[in-house]
């Protein structure tokens, strides 16, 4: 039996499209809807000013793809805590945090024992995600985490 009314379900959620990228708010409502929190020593979030973490043109990848940190907080089942994204103050280059392909996470046990089991060792200090190619270096207070296949070694 056919109604006479039709139903119209609009599901809205930001596209992984390649090369996309966000909007800090747009981003940061994508992290903290994951459980992700987002720190600065300034409490802030303009990409000019180096205190701030903005995560003003982050790439899609690097938010929500296949191998983006959402789906490294669920793999991982740690707590992940941002301090850093695009904004000034990091070393300039192609997969850089400016150009949006980096985030600085703070460092915990958990974070480094899941690295440690399930990431390929390349040098003492970086270690590469098996399935994607990306790159985590370890920093000593937090890891620098590069999503692109691209990034050096």
């Amino acid at each position: 039996m056919y109604s006479r009314y039709a139903v119209l379900i609009f599901v809205v959620f930001p596209a992984i499209v390649a090369g996309a990228t966000y909007t800090d708010a747009v981003a940061r409502k994508m992290l903290t809807d994951a459980g992700i929190t987002i720190v600065s020593s300034g409490g802030c979030s303009d990409q000019n000013n180096a205190h701030c973490t903005s995560l003003t043109g982050i790439h899609s990848e690097v938010i929500n793809g296949a191998y983006g940190i959402i789906v490294f907080k669920k793999k991982s089942g740690c707590a992940i805590e941002v301090t850093g994204g695009t904004e000034i103050g990091h070393a300039a280059g192609t997969y850089s945090h400016h150009n949006g392909w980096k985030l600085d996470i703070h460092m915990t046990s958990c974070m480094t024992k899941y690295i440690e089991k399930n990431f390929q060792k390349v040098n003492p200090t970086h270690w590469k995600e098996p399935g994607s190619g990306y790159i985590f270096y370890n920093e000593n207070n937090h890891w620098d985490c590069c999503f692109h296949a691209g990034c050096a070694v």
